[in-house]
């Protein structure tokens, strides 16, 4: 008998039903780079082929959204800390990828709201609108990316402890009322 444990596998997609196919059939987590709209639709296309191939999934199982975040005291700071963080970044590369032309921070701002892939605020407005997000989609996993380069590593590590102190077990709370509700339906 051939052996084919491994270690679990994340593979990152952005639309792709052909990718979606792939981690579905294998039970591999999908990376989703792409905003809420087209990750609900793909979220659901993974759940149906899973099913098809003896794979029955919970809500948001082997899902992992792409969030860029910057919490700041104030709209405006988190604003300004984006900028700092991301402004580079996007105007170079991001904004061929994402077709969002940049010529100045606002235009950048725009491009970067444009994507679905960022959640910048306050802690309270970040919360929020992740939780928009995960009743939509309540993702095993969350992929947050700083641009260590650019971000000073004190914000970095600011971040992340908000996130897991002050965000984490809401959407964690929003995963498990999906999950209680789909057993229910069973």
């Amino acid at each position: 008998m051939l052996f084919r444990s491994h270690p679990p596998v994340f593979l990152s997609g952005s639309g792709s039903p052909s990718t979606v196919e792939l981690c579905a059939k294998n039970g591999y987590t999908l990376v989703h780079f792409s905003n809420i709209d087209s990750t609900e639709r793909l979220t659901h296309y993974y759940e149906e082929v899973a099913r098809k191939h003896g794979r029955p999934i919970k809500p948001g199982e082997k899902q992992s959204l792409v969030r860029y975040i910057n919490i700041g005291k104030t709209e405006e700071d988190a604003v300004r800390r984006q900028l700092l963080a991301d402004f580079d970044v996007h105007k170079n590369f991001m904004s061929q990828n994402h077709n969002t032309p940049v010529n100045s921070p606002e235009d950048a701002l725009r491009g970067m709201a444009r994507t679905g892939l960022w959640s910048v605020g306050t802690i309270d407005s970040v919360r929020k609108h992740l939780i928009s997000h995960w009743k939509r989609v309540p993702a095993e996993f969350i992929t947050l990316i700083f641009h260590y380069a650019a971000m000073p590593t004190e914000m970095v590590l600011e971040n992340l402890d908000l996130f897991m102190r002050h965000i984490k077990p809401a959407l964690d709370e929003v995963i498990h009322e999906a999950h209680a509700k789909a057993a229910a339906a069973e």
